[in-house]
């Protein structure tokens, strides 16, 4: 995976999700999945690591409905609707119901890329407390 991860983004490493807990000064990545840790050199860890796709299910999981263009999920200040066209889905954030405003436009596909989306538009705790898998 070339890609950059942050803390408490999902990731798959050897088929199960791990959630990024720790990235060290020294180079070393700690994910945890259901309560393990594992700990390792972040060279190797992130040739290892693969994305999490986006599904619907993910997306139904972290409160998004389905809707005749895409996934919305509202609340009283924002409204993020994720769309997809061909092999990218895009995220908006619109802060009034009014399509002229400004808003914020990403392209993306997996989830740790909707994770960071969520962050740069100021939406951290549902960013880190992202569900990817059926609560036990």
């Amino acid at each position: 995976m070339k890609a950059t991860v942050m803390v408490n983004d999902w990731v798959m490493f050897k088929g199960l999700y791990y959630q990024v807990t720790e990235i060290s000064r020294k180079g070393w990545v700690h994910l945890s999945y259901d309560g393990t840790i594992v700990s390792m050199s972040s060279d190797y860890l992130l040739e290892e690591l693969q994305p999490v796709p986006i599904t619907p299910e993910i997306l139904g999981r972290n409160g998004f409905k389905p809707t005749q263009h895409g996934y919305v999920i509202a609340e009283d200040y924002y409204d993020i609707t994720i769309r997809e066209w061909s092999d990218s889905i895009w995220v908006f954030r619109y802060e009034s119901t009014e399509m002229n405003i400004p808003h914020t436009q990403i392209v993306f596909g997996f989830v740790h890329e909707l994770q960071h989306a969520l962050r740069l538009c100021g939406l951290d705790e549902m960013a880190d407390n992202f569900k990817v898998q059926e609560e036990d």
